[in-house]
């Protein structure tokens, strides 16, 4: 009995999901597929653009057979959290034997070769260094790298976080890179059939509804998440509202216990706040050659949720390990058996 394990956060369940999914199947016989989705955040610093429990549903609908909710405290956390959250939940249920994800190389030795050398003390120092110097991460996390033609993207930079994890966590789960077909993450055009989660967020929003995506979905999700509303600009509009009440209304001191607020990024963003008029051009008056966008909308998202180091800290130093169920068939009540048998502790 094979179990395949699988990071997500499926927004939406597009075609290039599936493939992954079809891929766990054939190349490693996986019976089962579980999968650790983020919740109603996702790690973009966004709400997620689809509600969890469609997006869990749709899954099942193509082929997971378990799906599970990552913390926030995890989903909401730049890649290297990210990883330790959907690896720590997936090696805790003691059952799964693979952690599938995509990748633009596509190859696991290359990705595992690129982990093993960041876990070392030089290269640890040098990424380090170069975070001290203004780099962005998965910069730094190349430069260090004795194979930096291999970060093509930034799933390879989020393979090799998976990878260090289940290293760090002296997990039995083994890794299984899948290469990435015709649309790469971020692509702003659809290719036979395929396209990325943001192209198709940014189609729907533009248009109003999820139709103008449908071919980009497969049939089964998309009766799963047809029924939900989409992501407009209006919704961009009242997050943003909400936001900059957040911001204006928290002290520079209430902010810099974000977690991923640090050095004096919290006056930057008070600075900000005043003068903005919408929430793209809000991070982007914020964001630095330090300070990525996205790392500005998480702290963004951490500061409006009520989410601080204090919670962070708790969090990991109690290892709190809980995954919500959002869905499953009658294979995955049997994972869930399995894992209520044999779980780590």
């Amino acid at each position: 009995m094979v179990t395949a394990g699988i990071i997500c956060e499926f927004d939406p369940f597009h075609n290039g999901h599936r493939y992954l999914l079809e891929a766990a199947r054939k190349e490693l016989k996986a019976d089962r597929i579980v999968c650790i989705m983020s919740g109603s955040f996702t790690q973009r610093g966004k709400p997620a653009g689809w509600d969890k429990f469609a997006r869990a549903h749709a899954a099942a609908a193509c082929g997971a057979d378990l799906v599970l909710e990552l913390p926030f405290a995890y989903a909401v956390n730049f890649a290297d959290l990210f990883a330790k959250g959907g690896v720590r939940a997936l090696d805790r249920l003691g059952c799964v034997d693979y952690l599938v994800f995509g990748s633009e190389c596509g190859d696991t030795e290359r990705l595992t070769a690129a982990a093993e050398l960041a876990l070392k003390e030089d290269s640890r120092q040098s990424i380090k260094d170069q975070l001290s110097s203004g780099a962005a991460y998965a910069k730094a996390v190349t430069t260090a790298s004795a194979d930096p033609g291999l970060f093509e993207g930034p799933n390879d930079t989020l393979a090799v976080c998976y990878i260090k994890e289940l290293i760090r966590q002296n997990s039995r789960i083994r890794p299984f890179a899948v290469k990435r077909v015709n649309a790469m993450h971020g692509a702003e055009s659809a290719l036979d059939g395929f396209a990325s989660g943001s192209y198709i967020r940014d189609l729907t929003a533009k248009t109003g509804s999820l139709e103008a995506a449908k071919d980009l979905i497969p049939a089964e999700a998309y009766r799963e998440l047809a029924e939900c509303s989409v992501w407009t600009a209006e919704d961009d509009a009242r997050l943003f509202a909400i936001v900059r009440s957040s911001v204006l209304r928290a002290s520079a001191e209430e902010i810099a216990c974000v977690p991923e607020v640090s050095e004096g990024l919290e006056n930057r963003i008070k600075a900000c706040a005043s003068s903005a008029s919408d929430l793209d051009s809000f991070i982007k008056a914020i964001k630095s050659k330090r300070y990525t966008y996205a790392r500005i909308a998480r702290a963004l998202m951490q500061l409006v949720c009520g989410f601080t180091k204090a919670d962070l800290d708790l969090f990991e130093k109690e290892e709190a390990c809980y995954a919500k169920v959002l869905a499953f068939n009658s294979t995955g009540a049997a994972v869930l058996k399995d894992a209520a048998k044999g779980s780590k502790p």
